[in-house]
């Protein structure tokens, strides 16, 4: 989807003397949870060193924010926003699942009908 995502090999799991991509992928991993975790717990607290760099290097190949923490308020107003949509479509079911599933299906359909 975009063009970082060329430039990337397959995993590898040699000595991790010599896997740099390796080590660079632990680096992110821990600094992101760091991130999290500050979120979470202290979030007054400022960002690490550590995550504001690897932040600052990912707006150079990305232009919108590159890391998004969703908290309990984001995922009740997604919920919400697709709740509205599907109902819009006329989908309107308790179980959400079988609504997601009953709207692809159209979608396929319609995508179906498209191509013919």
């Amino acid at each position: 989807m975009y063009s970082i995502g060329e430039r990337m090999k397959y995993p590898d799991f040699d000595d991790m003397k010599d896997v740099i991509p390796l080590q660079a992928a632990d680096i992110v991993a821990y600094e992101l949870n760091r991130e999290f975790r500050r979120q979470l717990e202290t979030p007054t607290k400022p960002q690490e060193y550590g995550y504001k760099q690897i932040e600052r290097m990912a707006y150079k190949t990305m232009p919108f924010t590159p890391f998004f923490f969703q908290t309990e308020a984001h995922i009740r107003s997604f919920v919400s926003q697709m709740k509205s949509q599907l109902a819009a479509v006329g989908l309107s079911n308790a179980n959400l699942r079988e609504t997601w599933r009953e709207f692809y299906s159209r979608q396929n359909e319609k995508n179906q009908k498209r191509k013919q």
